[in-house]
């Protein structure tokens, strides 16, 4: 089974996830980490399942013990995005104001913040194309 139809099959479908895009490579592949297009309260979903240690809605979708490899260190980034220093499995590791967060940050300005000692998902959403400038 295919990356889309898994995650059509146990997360987009069950959590009732609306309209989705994800880009596909020339085989028709999925692509793992990049090209999903979210709804906004969809991005909030994902937020809201790894604030609660992949539990949403009182049923365990992911493992704890996952989530917690996915949010914990795993490379440095250098630096690369000033305020998101670090990186785990598809999420980046930041601390500000004595608080850690983790985000999962997509083209043009999308994102996904989560505060867990704050108990807060911040999302953000754009329709972001780029531009034919030169």
């Amino acid at each position: 089974m295919d990356a889309y139809a898994f995650a059509k099959q146990d997360l987009f479908d069950p959590r009732g996830f609306g309209e989705r895009l994800w880009y596909t490579d020339k085989r028709s592949v999925a692509y793992g980490g990049v090209g999903l297009g979210l709804g906004i309260h969809d991005m909030l979903k994902i937020g809201f399942l790894y604030l609660n240690e992949g539990a949403y809605n009182g049923q365990q979708i992911v493992s704890p013990e996952w989530i917690d490899a996915a949010t914990s260190f795993q490379i440095s980034t250098n630096n690369v995005i000033p305020f998101l220093s670090d990186y785990g499995y598809f999420w980046w590791l930041g601390q500000a104001h004595g608080h850690h967060f983790i985000c999962a940050n997509g083209y043009g300005g999308q994102f996904i913040f989560i505060a867990k000692e704050l108990n807060l998902v911040v999302c953000s959403r754009t329709n972001y194309i780029g531009t034919s400038e030169a």
